[in-house]
């Protein structure tokens, strides 16, 4: 999440990427957007802006223990965004 920056303009969106990691908590191959819940105009921003989250993300900090379980494994993620100042309703 410190690393995604929603596109302006941005209301109400999710979406899905999913990806594996290497030992060494780098991207192996490219990451693959199953799900993606946003109004059609905003759809190609919503998604570079997830794959380029994920580069700037990577390579991730991981143990050895941890790099070893992981690696090549699928991993989805999900990106919430409720739009602006949506997040801190009570």
């Amino acid at each position: 999440a410190a690393c995604w920056r929603p596109p302006a303009g941005l209301k109400d969106a999710a979406v899905t990427a999913r990806f594996a990691l290497r030992r060494d908590g780098s991207l192996q191959g490219t990451p693959r957007i199953t799900f993606a819940r946003v109004p059609p105009k905003q759809r190609t921003a919503l998604v570079a802006e997830t794959l380029a989250s994920l580069a700037r993300c990577t390579p991730a900090r991981l143990t050895a223990g941890l790099g070893g379980a992981i690696a090549g494994r699928p991993i989805a993620l999900r990106f919430v965004y409720p739009g602006p100042n949506q997040g801190d309703r009570p």
